[in-house]
């Protein structure tokens, strides 16, 4: 019997600044360029208006379209786990068997926006099963199961420090809403509109051949049958999404 082991791992922690255009102080204070006196802000919408951060490069307001920059600095982690173990067993002189599964799972946290953070997860799974038997020098048969199962999925998460006056905007709870404000340069509010999603690959393998040797000719026979499973699933706009055609 012969064993064997084996694992790997990553870790990264990446950071990354970034920059956006939000509203300028004169806005989140209603006043509207060109407009000598501030604009009551509805008190539904006000809450969503200061939730974009406040401006801190110096220099990037630009006043007539009441926009200004913020910038950040994020750390943003990867992580990968794999091992894979082998077994090797002779159980006879005519018989002989090996045994392989492998394991990865590995996540990362990306930026969707400067409330949002992208969280990527997979997992996927490896295990195979042979056995060899010699019936004779000339005839060797040699059977094979095998079995894979690949998972990924994609959601959002809040950006600590960030204010959300509402993670979504509907029922689903995983997923999370968008803003945004069309003749502005602003950046977009919220997560991605296909987040949640989820993709499942289950594939099964059955394997066997027969391999004759006669003198300097060889043959082989056999038979390979596959199963796919494939699931997929996504959340088209599940938080909600609201869109404003300007300012107004």
């Amino acid at each position: 019997t012969f064993f064997f082991g084996s694992f790997g791992g990553l870790s990264e922690r990446l950071g990354r600044t970034r920059t956006f255009t939000v509203p300028n102080d004169n806005l989140r204070q209603g006043l509207v360029y060109g407009e000598t006196e501030p604009r009551e802000i509805d008190a539904a919408v006000k809450p969503y208006l200061l939730s974009w951060p406040q401006a801190n490069v110096a220099g990037s307001e630009v006043p007539k379209n009441n926009e200004a920059k913020y910038s950040d600095g994020v750390s943003l982690p990867t992580n990968d786990k794999f091992f894979t173990v082998k077994i090797d067993q002779t159980l006879s002189g005519n018989d002989t068997m090996f045994g392989r599964y492998t394991y990865d799972k590995a996540d990362q946290l990306q930026r969707s926006s400067f409330n949002a953070f992208e969280v990527n997860d997979s997992r996927n799974q490896y295990a195979t099963l042979s056995e060899t038997h010699v019936f004779s020098p000339m005839l060797i048969n040699q059977f094979l199961g095998s079995y894979t199962r690949a998972r990924m999925s994609q959601s959002n998460d809040g950006v600590p420090g960030m204010v959300l006056p509402t993670f979504n905007f509907s029922s689903f709870e995983k997923a999370m809403g968008g803003i945004s404000i069309s003749k502005t340069n602003f950046s977009g509010w919220g997560g991605d509109s296909t987040y949640p999603r989820e993709s499942i690959l289950n594939m099964f393998q059955f394997k066997d051949d027969l391999f004759y040797t006669a003198g300097t000719h060889g043959l082989k026979f056999g038979v390979n049958i596959q199963r796919f499973r494939f699931k997929y699933g996504a959340a088209f706009n599940g938080g909600g999404t609201f869109r404003f055609p300007n300012l107004d």
